[in-house]
């Protein structure tokens, strides 16, 4: 996970963001309400501004379907815990093409799994954040249909990320062999609904 977006979902932990919903921010900021400043209808709190906003949510629901496709539980996304800090109990029994005839065993499986949830799920939290303080911050962004902004932003995102994870620098360690198989089985599936998404003819320049 990217410093910046590490830092963010470290914050988002430890609720030291300072969020219009809370009274003392409001106060300190001299803010004459709290509410949201995407859907302007509710106080900005983590768990709204994160997981409920009316804005937000089909952001959540498209990343249903990029859990199926890599075939980690969608139920990861059934939860503010989930969401906001990344609780999640359950091991993935997705049906990965193993190219190899001794697979990883649960442990790996579950550790490079929660990995790439910290990854997708930090690209998501990013794009909220950043979207957020674009709104507050620079008076010229003003995008016509916000919910449709944010989708198109966050499958650029998701492009970005899959080809960082199939085409690494060289210069980066790599995964033991067994480790390499699962990561590429993660992501490998992703590339045709990205390509869809964006409506591109090519994935890499």
């Amino acid at each position: 996970v990217a410093g910046q977006v590490r830092s963010l979902m470290w914050k988002i932990t430890v609720r030291c963001l300072a969020l219009r919903g809370y009274a003392h921010f409001r106060q300190h900021f001299g803010l004459s309400h709290g509410r949201c400043v995407l859907c302007d209808q509710e106080n900005e709190t983590y768990t709204h501004l994160f997981v409920g906003c009316g804005i937000i949510e089909p952001l959540w629901m498209e990343m249903q379907a990029v859990l199926e496709i890599m075939g980690l539980p969608i139920s990861w996304c059934g939860s503010a815990t989930s969401l906001l800090i990344g609780d999640i109990r359950s091991v993935p029994t997705g049906p990965f093409a193993w190219a190899t005839d001794e697979p990883p065993d649960d442990t790996v499986i579950w550790r490079l799994s929660t990995k790439a949830w910290a990854e997708l799920r930090g690209q998501v939290l990013n794009l909220i954040w950043t979207t957020r303080n674009r709104l507050i911050f620079d008076d010229h962004f003003l995008p016509p249909d916000l919910c449709t902004y944010m989708k198109n932003r966050f499958w650029n995102c998701l492009r970005t990320l899959a080809i960082s994870k199939l085409y690494p620098p060289k210069d980066l360690p790599s995964f033991p062999p067994n480790h390499d198989v699962f990561f590429n089985t993660l992501w490998f599936p992703l590339v045709p609904l990205i390509l869809e998404k964006l409506q591109l003819n090519r994935l890499l320049p």
